[in-house]
């Protein structure tokens, strides 16, 4: 079994008992989000074998870091989009996250 496929089994088993309990909203919830729903489902897999990829064809050493940028992406990204605050401070986690990133790259 690879190791996706067994994170996926994982998380399935963890998350069930939870899904079960709120079965009642599972159409609903689809419904409502039903795109959201999709592209995830299609775009996570995805990145994950684009990254798998990107390590087969060039050094673990370039590819690691740049994957672990998507982390200060995401925190600038939601701060814009949705207006969540604390700015000072993401910058300030940005640059300790891209400060341990040129480390790695060394």
């Amino acid at each position: 079994m690879s190791y996706y496929a067994a994170t996926l089994l994982l998380q399935s088993l963890i998350l069930t008992p939870s899904l079960l309990r709120r079965r009642h909203r599972i159409r609903a919830a689809i419904r409502a989000d039903a795109m959201p729903i999709l592209v995830v489902a299609v775009f996570s897999p995805l990145a994950y074998i684009l990254v798998l990829t990107a390590m087969l064809k060039a050094p673990v050493a370039l590819v690691a870091p740049l994957r672990k940028s998507s982390i200060v992406i995401g925190s600038l990204v939601a701060c814009r989009l949705f207006g969540e605050g604390d700015l000072a401070r993401r910058i300030a986690g940005a640059v300790i996250v891209l400060a341990g990133i040129a480390a790695i790259s060394l």
